[in-house]
């Protein structure tokens, strides 16, 4: 399992999870067997995606997951390339699109997931964390992915949704699809 690594007041994946399930200490500890792997539990495997670079999540023979941090204000995130056969998924996270290493981490993808949270005239704390529409455009463009999917919806990006699609789509001349539940999306 991967997530970022602790900024500031927001701990590292393995200080949450130890936080969390530690036998002795952790708000959970009677689950603290995920841990070590006792008790017939599964082991957690954590991994800390530290700023700046590509980190290979879980490597197999017909699987591959990499995960990059994105900016999100102060809040440290972690976007993740899934590439299962010849098929390759990415998932932005929430971010505010300021990091260009990620439009390189998204290129080329079959599928790219974005969250669209806010809309364009979305200001201050909003906007440190989320990208607007014509961001999330300009990246998708950039990154040529052959589908891009809208998600994580909030109330002030439902307001007008069809003109924040009108601004990605004036940015990313591919497919655009509005993520729904249980949707089947194929590349």
């Amino acid at each position: 399992m991967a997530g970022p690594g602790g900024d500031g007041q927001f701990p590292g994946l393995k200080r949450y999870l130890k936080a969390m399930f530690d036998r002795e200490e952790g708000a959970y500890g009677y689950l603290g067997s995920f841990l070590d792997g006792t008790d017939n539990k599964p082991r957690l495997v954590p991994r800390d995606v530290p700023r700046g670079e590509v980190t290979a999540a879980y490597r197999s023979d017909d699987l591959n997951i990499d995960a990059l941090r994105v900016p999100h204000g102060i809040v440290p995130t972690v976007a993740f390339r899934v590439t299962a056969g010849d098929t390759t998924w990415v998932f932005s996270s929430d971010q505010n699109g300021s990091d260009p290493a990620f439009t390189e981490f998204a290129a080329d993808a079959d599928v790219l997931v974005m969250h669209m949270v806010i809309p364009e005239d979305a200001e201050g704390v909003a906007r440190r964390l989320h990208a607007p529409p014509s961001v999330i455009g300009e990246i998708a463009g950039k990154a040529a992915p052959g589908k891009l999917v809208l998600s994580h919806f909030m109330a002030r990006s439902l307001r007008d949704l069809d003109g924040n699609v009108a601004l990605v789509k004036e940015r990313y001349p591919g497919e655009v699809l509005i993520a729904e539940d249980l949707a089947c999306v194929t590349p």
